[in-house]
């Protein structure tokens, strides 16, 4: 969820993601990961993390570590070439405005398993 500027900004870092080989769906196969190494009793779960302030003191928590990522990607995504630093900060700007005024959730997984000697 979210609006334009947040979408924008997601697009723009899977772009990224998918030019450097980096699998950005592996939150959503990390059951089928632990198996494939060997792990025996796996048990997935999904849950929706709120991401903002109307998500109270977890989708602040949320948000906060959402913009880090998103701080974190800056370099990469405009010495790729994907955006102009300005274009960057502006949809930065804007996503944290969205944030503010909406309730959005993300997907969180959480994957146990056992390993037998």
């Amino acid at each position: 969820g979210g609006g334009p500027a947040l979408e924008t900004l997601n697009r723009w870092t899977l772009d990224v993601g998918v030019r450097r080989g980096i699998n950005v769906h592996a939150g959503a196969q990390i059951g089928d990961l632990l198996r494939q190494v060997g792990l025996n009793d796996v048990a997935v779960r999904e849950a929706s993390l709120p991401v903002g302030r109307q998500g109270g003191r977890l989708g602040q928590g949320a948000a906060a570590n959402l913009f880090a990522f998103y701080e974190s990607l800056r370099p990469l995504v405009t010495a790729e070439g994907v955006a102009t630093p300005q274009e960057y900060d502006r949809l930065l700007q804007g996503a944290r405005s969205e944030l503010d005024g909406a309730a959005c959730v993300a997907p969180y997984y959480l994957a146990l398993g056992q390993r037998l000697w």
